[in-house]
């Protein structure tokens, strides 16, 4: 009974050490939260992603986002060049508060594509579905919470 209890007790250790020194840190999963409404995004933390950004995607769930980190904070400007997906945009302050939203329609291949341009500087922008701050009563003025796997990721 003994030997059996010491067994259980070396796997429940063995479990829980892997889950917070492999899963956690190793996680993809990145989530932000605004009024009580989580969204996980794929996080665009250097120039490259931030240039791809949601381009050529057919798709993005409801529950879905792109969140765009800067080195510093500047006025920031986004086209949706390639981007087939009906977009909204958040443009952030680095405390958190969110300083504008606005939405973007997909790329008509006219040749033609229009800029949205922060009217502040910007720390993060983040894109979601058209219509998801709607959804959630997210409006301007509310504060962005980011999970401590984004707030640790290094920004190129």
């Amino acid at each position: 009974m003994r030997r059996n209890l010491l067994t259980a007790l070396v796997f429940v250790f063995l479990a829980v050490s892997i889950y917070f020194f492999v899963e956690v840190p190793f996680s993809k999963k990145h989530i932000i939260t605004i009024r009580g409404a989580s969204l996980e995004v794929e996080v665009a933390n250097n120039s490259y992603l931030r240039k791809a950004g949601l381009m050529g995607r057919q798709y993005l769930d409801m529950d879905q986002g792109m969140l765009f980190i800067f080195r510093e904070e500047d006025i920031q400007s986004f086209w949706m060049k390639n981007t087939l997906i009906p977009l909204s945009i958040a443009f952030i302050k680095a405390n958190g508060k969110i300083i504008q939203i606005a939405k973007m329609a997909p790329d008509k291949w006219d040749g033609k594509l229009a800029n949205t341009i922060s009217k502040e500087k910007v720390k993060y922008a983040l894109e979601v579905n058209q219509g998801w701050f709607d959804q959630n009563g997210i409006r301007e003025g509310d504060t962005l919470h980011l999970s401590y796997s984004i707030k640790k990721l290094p920004v190129e």
